[in-house]
């Protein structure tokens, strides 16, 4: 058996005999192959942990060494040279491979799982029970039996993290339940381990008073008071002090609660920073950054008390008692299902201070492009702040994640236009202090029966709604006057709210049209919406639909029609421009006719939406009055704008990348001019989620595979970027199946690269391996030298990625090889700078400097700012490696001020922890300490994970 404490002591058993486990370092590495267990760990991390910057030169012998004493213990009876089945060998690292039961770490996390499900199921006694044995798992610090490293791995420091948030949870819960006394053991270990988190503290010092032991309580805050003023040189924050008033002011136990949970950016084990909480108070802090991510609420929303009332009535039964945390709303297309449900959040939004999320599941879109729950969760937990790159790859372990981050914590979450309750229900929260709102046309009757949603059906308009909903739109004196015509015009729409926006868009627009002759014109537009037949008011709304329609003139209705072509949205003026074959100017009018026809809506200047009803009866009928031809030109047109403009901004956002080659694009197709870095990051970062639809739409169609390859070559660089990089894997898969079945080996070639890179980052490294060695095959003799140098500075990235730094200086010098008499001054400046950078990771610093200098007098040269951070921060690192690290200050400066200048936060935090490490090395601790509270205070604002390995840097967290 294998114990790992949490992680302390490390130690193996075998045949029921203690076995000591070696060296230090030998521990350290079992402590952290166990920490990763089931995931490779690359022996580049591996020697980072142990020597840090200065690793001896036989590093990866010792490594080998530490990892066969580690077999000779963990499998006896193994044959030597043979790769074992605990410990195994991967490319470029090792992976342990051992049961839930042989692991602490794992069935502390089991039954934290387990304690938070007796919660949800009104269990105290169990989930306090489970809370306890959790608790008893963790043998003190993870690092506490490996303190011979030099650096401690993020892991470790996450596990200790962990076991922090779970004595906080099993505090608030054991003050809820009164069963304080149950867990206030554990509460003090905790409290103990981390003298300075305020968060447990505050929890320690409730516990106590609740279970009467107020002089103790008193004497806890003040203690942990004298810390953080000696220590810290700050006062107690917020939670701490309303916990001593608490005390203070004798409130009976069964009032002694929590205070609120910390936002959905904070780190449940972490305490706030000093600047922040110095100056708050109890009823003033909050989260720097509130989620806020609802619609807007509706001008003109009318009627609805009857829903409005029972949704107060099922708000106060949850603050009540924690029962229902699930309203399901149901109706038909058109209804105002989303409509009731933003107002709803709007009304509530106060009751739930850690804010508000939003997703559209687009479950009934009609080209059957749905959202499925591991997008949506994506999308969820990086607005929680959890970086894209550490999302789980699996549904099941999101749904967790986005469980564990919604914990405690208030937030409504709206959930719109669910297709079923399996697409919904693994965006549930968990914690019955949320609130979630499910819209769908659907009655979710499996959220009835698995999570006791409380239905809500949203009915038709009543005529009196109605009426008043058509006057508030119109806004005129005709109506007040004509309260029948307006009557007829509710009916013959059915009461629905979509076809009465629709009518009344038009009749407010043609302000010298009577309302008599709306009713007219209803009355001969008779005629039904197939897709829902059966229901009345439907049927009614074709008939709305069909009139408006029959109102537009030939260009905007033929608009009309081909916006079914487009995988949603926004939709912007080149693109429908390239729909139709006309200029940027003439789509224009015509865009903003269909808007005033209520046909499609201006979310934004020049971007436009369309409801999916509508996008459904455009569908119909283009398929009536378009031939196939004229609907294969149109979307060869749109795939050629996207394709055109995402390949510009692709190089515009990574100039050092040479483009691909592409046809001429077809007559009529617009392309947007994107000229600056930021206007192409700024299109991309709009556009992305659109161009991954569109791939899907056209990928099993062969006459597009041209552009789904190309596409894919467009969106590799940002992808890469955001982190998204199980989407840029399927993305790339797919692509390459397109590249295939055209046998063009330049696009064979391209893709190869391409999902390479995205196996890569997943450290699927074998494979991207293979996938890299045939793009070089197949450019050997089919492109240009700046695609082939191109392709061998990506290959010497991945080989990086192994630890292989000698292969992958080699294809950096062939890259540079070949951009001698070809290529940009950019190009040859990166293939440069990567010399230099693989010479300096070898510790071949005069070498690595020589390079880089080179590189950057062709970028000054060029004037090329962004790269120019790239190699500035290069030569920090080759002069701080290289004992001179006033030199390396000087460079990381310089790097620092470009990455600002630029906005590139991220990299701007990057540097300024090693400019702090080159500060340390130059003896001035003061200005390390600077930097890296300048690097701390920008990735907080990002929510990036590093924010933990800075913090330990300042002894801090």
């Amino acid at each position: 058996m294998i114990t790992f404490g949490i992680l302390g002591a490390i130690r193996a058993w075998r045949d029921g005999v203690e076995i000591e486990l070696g060296p230090p370092q030998q521990r350290a590495l079992l402590g952290l192959l166990l920490a990763e267990a089931g995931q490779p760990v690359g022996t580049g991390t591996i020697t980072e942990m142990l020597w840090g910057d200065n690793p001896p030169s036989t590093a990866a012998n010792l490594i080998h060494r530490y990892v066969s004493g580690l077999r000779r213990i963990l499998e006896p009876d193994l044959p030597a040279r043979v790769n074992g089945t605990i410990l195994a060998r991967q490319v470029g690292g090792y992976r342990i491979v051992v049961s839930v039961d042989a692991l602490d770490l794992a069935s502390f996390r089991q039954l934290r799982e387990q304690a938070g499900r007796h919660v949800e199921a009104g269990e105290p006694g169990a989930a306090v029970e489970a809370y306890v044995a959790a608790l008893r798992l963790w043998r003190g610090p993870c690092a506490a039996d490996v303190r011979t490293v030099d650096r401690v791995p993020l892991a470790f420091t996450a596990a200790d993290h962990e076991y922090l948030a779970a004595a906080q949870e099993a505090a608030q819960f054991g003050l809820r339940s009164d069963l304080g006394h149950e867990c206030l053991g554990e509460v003090r270990r905790a409290a103990a381990f981390d003298p300075l988190n305020e968060s447990i503290q505050a929890c320690l010092v409730r516990l106590l008073a609740a279970t009467g032991r107020r002089a103790e309580a008193l004497a806890a805050y003040r203690n942990t008071r004298r810390r953080l003023t000696d220590e810290l040189g700050i006062d107690p924050g917020p939670d701490l002090q309303e916990a001593q008033r608490l005390v203070l002011q004798e409130v009976p136990a069964d009032e002694v609660r929590p205070a609120e949970p910390p936002g959905p950016h904070a780190d449940p084990g972490v305490p706030a920073g000093p600047d922040p909480a110095k100056h708050a108070t109890a009823d003033t802090a909050r989260p720097l950054t509130r989620l806020a991510q609802l619609p807007a609420d509706l001008p003109v929303f009318v009627g609805r008390r009857t829903e409005l009332a029972q949704a107060s009535l099922l708000l106060a039964d949850l603050e009540r008692s924690g029962g229902v945390t699930v309203v399901a709303v149901d109706g038909m297309p058109g209804v105002g299902k989303t409509a009731l449900a933003v107002h709803l959040a709007h009304c509530f939004a106060s009751r739930f201070p850690d804010g508000q999320l939003y997703v559209n599941l687009r479950g009934f879109d009609p080209d059957g492009r749905t959202v499925g729950p591991a997008g949506a969760l994506a999308g969820l937990l990086q607005a929680l702040g959890v970086p894209a790159k550490d999302l789980p790859a699996e549904l099941d372990d999101r749904a967790a994640l986005y469980r564990s981050v919604l914990a405690q914590r208030r937030v409504l979450v709206v959930i719109d236009n669910a297709r079923d309750a399996a697409q919904v229900r693994p965006l549930l929260p968990g914690s019955t202090t949320c609130l979630a709102i499910v819209t769908s046309r659907d009655r979710l009757t499996g959220l009835t029966v698995t999570h006791g949603a409380r239905p809500m059906r949203v009915p038709l308009f009543e005529l009196d709604q109605a009426r008043e909903y058509l006057i508030r739109r119109l806004d005129r004196a005709a109506v007040a006057a004509a309260p029948a015509v307006l009557d007829e015009i509710a009916e013959r729409c059915g009461r629905l709210p979509l076809a009465l926006a629709v009518v009344a868009a038009r009749a407010a627009h043609d302000v010298d049209l009577p309302l008599t002759s709306v009713v007219a014109e209803l009355r001969a537009a008779e005629g039904s919406l197939d897709a829902f037949a059966g229901a009345d008011a439907a049927t009614n709304a074709r008939v709305v639909f069909s009139w408006s329609y029959r109102a537009l003139e030939p260009g905007v209705a033929r608009l009309f029609r081909l916006l079914s072509l487009h995988p949603g949205s926004p939709l912007t003026l080149p693109a429908a421009a390239s729909l139709l074959g006309v200029s940027a100017r003439e789509a224009r009018g015509l865009l903003a006719a269909l808007a005033q026809a209520h046909l499609a809506g201006e979310a934004a200047a020049g971007e436009y939406t369309c409801h999916d009803l509508l996008r459904a009866y455009a569908g119909e009928l283009s398929a009536e009055h378009d031939s196939d031809a004229a609907r294969d030109q149109a979307r060869h047109r749109l795939l050629d704008h996207y394709v055109h403009t995402a390949v510009a901004a692709a190089v515009c956002y990574s100039a050092s990348r040479p483009p691909i080659a592409l046809p001429t694009p077809a007559p009529g197709v617009n392309v947007t001019e994107l000229t600056t870095p930021e206007q192409a990051s700024a299109w991309l970062d709009s556009r992305y989620r659109l161009l991954l639809d569109l791939v899907t739409s056209v990928a099993t169609d062969r006459r597009f595979d041209p552009h789904v390859w190309q596409l894919t070559w467009a969106l590799n660089q940002f992808l890469y970027g955001r982190g998204l990089w199980h989407e840029q894997l399927a993305l790339s898969r797919t692509a390459l199946a397109a590249a295939q079945r055209l046998a063009d080996p330049v696009a064979l070639g391209h893709m190869h690269s391409v999902l390479a890179r995205a196996l890569a980052n997943l450290g699927q490294l074998t494979e991207a391996g293979d996938h890299m060695r045939q793009a070089l095959d197949l450019f050997t003799d089919t492109v240009d030298d700046d695609t082939r140098a191109e392709q061998h500075r990506a290959f010497s990235w991945v080989l990086e990625q192994q630890g292989r730094y000698d292969l992958a200086l080699s294809h950096a010098e062939q890259a540079l090889g070949l951009l001698k008499t070809a290529g940009t001054p950019a190009r040859r400046a990166m293939a440069l700078n990567a010399v230099g950078w693989y010479h300096a990771l070898l510790g071949q610093h005069q070498s690595a400097l020589c390079y880089c200098q080179q590189a950057l007098a062709l970028l000054e040269e060029a004037g090329e700012q962004r790269s120019q951070a790239d190699v500035w921060d290069s030569i920090g690192y080759a002069h701080h490696h290289s004992g001179e690290p006033g030199a390396a200050v000087e460079a990381y400066q310089r790097a620092i001020q470009v990455w600002r200048e630029l906005g590139v936060r991220y990299a701007e935090a990057d540097t300024l922890v090693r400019l702090g490490e080159a500060y340390r090395a130059a003896g001035d601790d003061t200005a390390a300490v600077g930097a890296w509270r300048q690097a701390l205070t920008v990735l907080e604002e990002l929510n990036h994970p590093d924010v933990v390995a800075v913090q330990a840097r300042l002894g801090v967290g």
